[in-house]
């Protein structure tokens, strides 16, 4: 069964790159500017300061520490606070034509950098959740051996000639960022939201429940019936924690179920209306239309448009 937390990722259309697995010698600093992208660091060995605009002051980076900007909030990495930082897309391209710009021995931080690419127009409550920044410590991913193992591939690959390394690369990347974001689901307190109702079993067996089979005629008295809660305190729970009650959170996620099937198939609306749980095209149009303020046809044609266009 597709669980939420997999199928929001799923929709989010996630692409990664890496720009560089490096090692930078002393006095090394970049600047990174906001950007639409998510970007990430993750130190190898050694250590390194990093400073973003919501902190107060830089904080350290050892190896193994892994941060990420859901966001693409601006920050800047360097040996040290006082050493002369270059724009981040310099270090990139020098990197990629062979002629780093900072020494490389003896070699104080190795980093692995890149970014992830979101489909920035789902409009879901994890989207908000996220933090400006994530901090993995080395001590909280080594009691994941898998998020070890992956960690170490993409070090090792960062740089490959082999065949299939670049694919190899995103790939792990994209692990990495899932794992990532459990980790911060496991041991980050939150009180209200998605990712509190994540830390819920109930909740997140309803969450499951409605994303893995959205067309499915779900009430309240059945969704509380799957996860062994009364109607009344189900809905109660729900709203509780997530923020909001659980017939609009089904609605809403059957319309970007929808809006996810008129991007990526050629399915008839009639037959999208019927798998996101709408009897009525007509009851399907008006209630698609009042949440994208565009009606099916339209959106599936925008969506052809613009694909038409990439290059």
């Amino acid at each position: 069964m597709n669980d939420a937390l997999s199928s929001v990722l799923d929709m989010l259309r996630l692409q990664s790159a890496v720009y560089f697995g490096a090692d930078f010698g002393p006095g090394w600093g970049m600047d990174v500017p906001a950007d639409s992208f998510a970007s990430f660091h993750l130190v190898v060995a050694g250590e390194c300061v990093l400073q973003s605009e919501q902190q107060h002051e830089p904080i350290q980076l050892g190896a193994g520490d892994i941060v990420l900007f859901p966001r693409g909030g601006c920050h800047w990495l360097a040996s040290s606070v006082d050493a002369i930082r270059v724009p981040g897309s310099q270090v990139v391209g020098a990197h990629q034509q062979g002629t780093p710009l900072f020494s490389e021995a003896p070699v104080v931080t190795r980093l692995v950098c890149g970014h992830f690419e979101l489909d920035r127009e789902l409009d879901h409550p994890l989207i908000a959740e996220l933090p400006e920044m994530v901090h993995i410590r080395d001590i909280e991913r080594r009691r994941v051996e898998w998020l070890a193992s992956v960690s170490a591939m993409l070090m090792t690959e960062a740089d490959s000639q082999l065949p299939g390394a670049a694919a190899l690369v995103r790939r792990l990347a994209e692990a990495l960022l899932v794992q990532v974001l459990r980790l911060h689901v496991e041991h980050r307190q939150h009180e209200r939201g998605f990712l509190a109702a994540l830390g819920e079993p109930k909740i997140h067996q309803a969450l499951n429940l409605i994303h893995a089979n959205p067309g499915r005629d779900w009430t309240l008295e059945s969704l509380g019936r799957e996860v062994g809660m009364s109607r009344s305190s189900f809905s109660q729970r729900f709203r509780e924690l997530v923020g909001t009650t659980a017939t609009t959170y089904l609605t809403d996620w059957r319309l970007q179920h929808a809006r996810q099937m008129l991007r990526s198939s050629s399915l008839p609306l009639a037959a999208i209306s019927q798998m996101v749980g709408y009897g009525s095209e007509a009851a399907f149009h008006r209630a698609f239309k009042r949440r994208f303020q565009l009606n099916p046809g339209a959106m599936r044609r925008a969506f052809r448009t613009s694909t038409a266009g990439e290059p």
